[in-house]
Formats: structure tokens, sequence, C-alpha cells
């Protein structure tokens, strides 16, 4: 039996391509994520999953997504993440993140 990931109250989602991943981020393991960084406030959270397969998600209020679909996926609460992160408009996911990603993935960055 799958498992199936409930994802509500979103309040923000931008969708990438590996190859929206200039390497030198790759190499640092830094992800460009301004467009969610900068909404963030304290008590939300960010999801940022890579999607083995690019289903037609809609970032609405809610997604359901199976968890076999997910080749990787990291959480930040607010409190999470750095000053650093904030002034340069990037998340450290760290180079293991990227290790794997294939160019048929698709990268959710999922505000709720």
């Amino acid at each position: 039996m799958t498992s199936v990931i409930k994802i509500s109250d979103i309040i923000h989602c931008t969708v990438k391509s590996p190859s929206d991943i200039p390497e030198s981020r790759n190499k640092d393991g830094r992800l460009p994520a301004g467009s969610v960084v900068n909404r963030i406030q304290p008590g939300q959270t960010i999801d940022v999953i890579i999607l083995k397969k690019s289903p037609l998600l809609l970032c609405d209020t809610s997604i359901e997504i199976n968890e076999t679909d997910i080749r990787k996926r990291t959480t930040y609460k607010y409190s999470d993440i750095s000053d650093n992160s904030f002034n340069n408009q990037r998340l450290a996911v760290g180079t293991k993140f990227f290790k794997g990603m294939q160019p048929t993935d698709t990268i959710y960055l999922i505000l709720h």
C-alpha cells in the first residue's frame, strides 16, 4: 500500500527543474528559493520535494503526493532558516540532497 503525503494550508508554491539550478549551487548545497524564503513568517514551514515524476500538481490550498513518487524531501521551519539563507535567498539543503537527481525530476518548494 502506498502512503500519501498531504500538505495543506499552502500559501505559496514554486516549481523548478533540475536545469534551473546552477551547477555551482549543486556543489555548495544551496537551493535558490527567494520566492518562498521572502514570504515565510514565524509558524510557517517550507517543504522542498524532488519528485521522480512530474504529475500535474496544482499548488492550491492543499496537495497529496504518493510517497513512492518522492526522490528527496526536506522540511524547514521558520526558526531553521539562517540569516544567511534569508540574505542570499537560498536554502541550505546540502550536497546530498542533489545526489541522484535526474534531469526529468521536478523540484517543488511549498510554503505552508
